[in-house]
């Protein structure tokens, strides 16, 4: 997944005008942005799944969990990351994104 250096991900006050642009409504610009915020998503929760399938064992115990430094490391990158609907919104606004009607 490609997200920006320099995504600003604290609360910032947004032009609505300016996200009505492209659509010429603001239903429409929320949708687009709230279905590439779900893809985002779906792509970051299988690439964690896939990354930490690595160090699944297979033991019958619950007491038997160990912890693993790297995949606590891994766990704690992707909660670093921004979150899904700030990564959409920037792309709305920088026209990264092609939707249809």
């Amino acid at each position: 997944m490609n997200i920006p250096e320099n995504l600003e991900t604290s609360i910032q006050p947004l032009d609505l005008f300016k996200i009505i642009d492209e659509t010429g409504n603001i239903y429409k610009a929320l949708m687009v942005m709230s279905k590439r915020a779900n893809m985002l998503s779906q792509q970051m929760k299988q690439e964690i799944l896939n990354r930490l399938t690595d160090f699944s064992s297979y033991s019958d115990s619950v007491e038997e969990i160990v912890e693993n430094r790297e995949q606590i490391e891994i766990s704690k990158m992707y909660e670093q990351m921004p979150k899904p609907t700030i990564i959409a919104l920037y792309e709305y606004q920088n026209r990264l994104i092609e939707w249809k009607e």
